[in-house]
């Protein structure tokens, strides 16, 4: 299994299977192309390989809530996906919570993405999913996958938010936290993942901040990992009050001497960057690059990246929305998501 991190966006790749999107914030098709790199047209016209490849692998779409920076490039990979010729015999399974899905089928009277096609989109209804009621989740779906479950867990944002749980029938799983304050259900529901994926929008020194806006801190993310026994942790969802690295508190990056009350070794935490493509087995390397990786961020003489402005929480803007784009100065707060893949 790959995890690749995009915009507000991760892509799990599980081999022989196909792919899972978690989220799918503006650009995602955009970075999407990049990382995977542009199809090449066959004789007949038809496009093929590289992010083509990537969006027929996809069998599942996971939007954990309707804040714009979370579902903004949606429409776009529906609709790339709707116009595949030849067309896909599979639907795909879209996993949303139901004001989410009235968004989208709203928008898809205005532009066609496929979205009433029950050939091509399979919906899902997060509620259905729900870990405490769920028996695992649709058995196409978990048959397409090779899961054992899939679950939802309601978090705690601003709006009504889910995390999700995979639980593999080769033996690993993954947690997504979506956004979120230090959620129990989660730690529950998720017990044991081998990978947490967690939100860590502001910094270990604003607890009151992440609290008034219901988002978690670096430090925070990590100690959800930890009471989960996760055995690795990935952080993501940074804010753009921290255009550098993170600033994680000890031991959070911890090194190979640092163990737990237990005498076991801490979880490996990693940080994710866009277009990081990350092996399962390979993911605690991540964490021993973090102190080279810094250097790359530190402070040029003269360089003065503030611009006075204070950046508005995603929940304050209208869930349709654009984001602000990359280097134009404005008091928009743009989510910069840790994404693997």
């Amino acid at each position: 299994m790959r995890v690749t991190s995009l915009v507000s966006s991760t892509l799990i790749q599980i081999p022989s299977y196909g792919n899972v999107l978690l989220d799918s914030g503006e650009g995602t098709w955009g970075q999407l192309a990049r990382q995977f790199g542009q199809p090449i047209i066959a004789e007949g016209g038809q496009p093929s390989g590289g992010v083509i490849d990537i969006l027929r692998d996809l069998k599942c779409i996971f939007i954990s809530h309707v804040h714009g920076d979370h579902h903004m490039g949606l429409a776009k990979i529906l609709a790339r996906r709707h116009q595949l010729n030849p067309s896909l015999s599979e639907p795909l399974y879209l996993v949303a919570n139901r004001l989410t899905l009235h968004y989208l089928s709203e928008l898809n009277d205005v532009v066609d993405f496929g979205f009433n096609d029950r050939r091509h989109i399979s919906i899902v209804d997060a509620e259905d999913i729900y870990y405490k009621k769920s028996s695992g989740g649709p058995a196409m779906l978990k048959a397409t996958l090779g899961l054992e479950s899939i679950q939802a867990v309601d978090v705690e944002h601003r709006t009504q938010c889910y995390g999700l749980v995979l639980r593999h029938k080769d033996g690993w799983s993954v947690v997504y936290s979506g956004d979120t304050m230090p959620c129990n259900r989660l730690v529950e529901a998720g017990q044991d993942a081998t990978v947490l994926i967690h939100e860590a929008t502001m910094a270990d020194d604003q607890v009151d901040l992440a609290f008034a806006k219901a988002h978690s801190t670096a430090g925070q993310a990590i100690d959800v990992g930890r009471r989960m026994n996760a055995k690795n942790i990935l952080l993501t969802h940074f804010s753009q009050r921290y255009p550098k690295m993170p600033e994680l508190q000890a031991p959070a990056l911890a090194d190979e001497s640092l163990t737990s009350p237990s005498e076991e070794p801490l979880a490996p935490v990693a940080i994710a960057f866009d277009c990081a493509t990350l092996r399962l087995g390979s993911l605690w390397k991540m964490e021993k690059y973090m102190g080279a990786m810094a250097q790359t961020f530190e402070k040029e003489p003269g360089d003065d990246t503030s611009d006075g402005a204070a950046p508005l929480d995603d929940a304050e803007a209208p869930a349709t929305s654009s984001s602000p784009s990359k280097g134009k100065k404005n008091k928009k707060e743009k989510r910069s998501g840790a994404k693997a893949a």
